[in-house]
């Protein structure tokens, strides 16, 4: 379960780091 939530932590970040909305924002 750790790995899982460790890679869902890393999944959204890099999610949020790829969004579109967050570049255009910064």
């Amino acid at each position: 379960m750790d790995k899982t939530e460790k890679q869902k932590m890393l999944a959204g970040e890099l999610y949020l780091a790829n969004d579109p909305e967050l570049a255009a924002e910064s």
